[in-house]
């Protein structure tokens, strides 16, 4: 698995995951940037033929994302609401 959190001063972060390997991964790519907590995001780009749970448009719960090999997503990040966790 490869990935990354993208984004600028005060503008939206978005992850973006690729499964270069040779099986399926199942991970955890909940994050905190700058005190802010991202459990959650909207898939605004993926690499074709994907899970329908991945589809662009679809909220994702970014703690148990799987992709296949040679899957790829790009995720808006949601900032978690105070009492989320």
């Amino acid at each position: 698995m490869f990935s990354y959190i993208r984004g600028e001063d005060r503008q939206p972060l978005y992850l973006v995951a690729l499964n270069v390997g040779k099986g399926l991964s199942t991970d955890d790519f909940s994050v905190s940037v700058n005190g802010q907590r991202y459990s959650r995001g909207r898939v605004v780009l993926n690499s074709g033929d994907i899970q329908t749970s991945l589809e662009v448009g679809n909220e994702v719960i970014l703690s148990d994302v799987t992709l296949s090999p040679g899957d790829a997503i790009v995720v808006r990040l949601i900032e978690n609401v105070k009492g989320e966790l």
